[in-house]
């Protein structure tokens, strides 16, 4: 039986069209990199025809990348139901990683800082777990989840320049996180 890897994408791979792109996938096994000899790289269109077919994708350590050029995609619609594929061989067994893509109009990323955490709960600071300075792992954590319910529901946000539509949601979910991180260590 083939060791099973894990492989993590943050969440809906977004690719801004007309624009270079760095698409990334992180390969693990119990806390630990795998030593990766060979990656390749596809971009599948919702017809499932390869846009891109397995080009070499780079790789350090155990996180495998390729960047898709500015003019790739530059003729395609905007949407969903796009494919990233990263095919890695490790210990001479070929491993397939899929995510689900969208072709957006721009990079979206969190509306909300620390600050905005702060603001929103002054006393935030002094109950992060000791050694713990910032909540962005909490937003984080909530962009991930906020845009890959957007992406389930097929609400278009690849379409949008901005994302200020979703500053109160996240706020309230980075929080809620937080608050159920202190309840389940408390």
């Amino acid at each position: 039986m083939a060791t099973r890897y894990s492989a993590r994408f943050e969440g809906v791979t977004l690719i801004e069209r007309d624009a270079a792109n760095v698409v990334s996938v992180s390969i693990e096994r119990a806390n630990a990199a795998p030593t990766i000899s060979a990656a390749t790289f596809s971009l599948i269109d919702p017809n499932g025809t390869a846009v891109i077919d397995a080009q070499t994708a780079t790789i350090a350590g155990g996180v495998v990348s390729y960047t898709i050029g500015s003019t790739v995609l530059a003729d395609e619609e905007y949407g969903q139901r796009w494919l990233v594929k990263f095919a890695v061989t490790i210990g001479g067994a070929v491993y397939t990683y899929y995510n689900d893509a969208a072709v957006c109009l721009a990079r979206l990323s969190p509306p909300i800082t620390h600050d905005d955490i702060t603001a929103r709960h002054g006393d935030i600071e002094n109950l992060l777990p000791t050694g713990t300075t910032s909540t962005q792992a909490y937003i984080d954590a909530a962009w991930i989840e906020i845009t890959g319910d957007l992406y389930s529901d097929a609400v278009p946000f690849w379409t949008l320049r901005t994302v200020s539509a979703l500053r109160q949601p996240l706020i309230l979910l980075a929080l809620t996180l937080i608050f159920q991180r202190l309840f389940n260590a408390g």
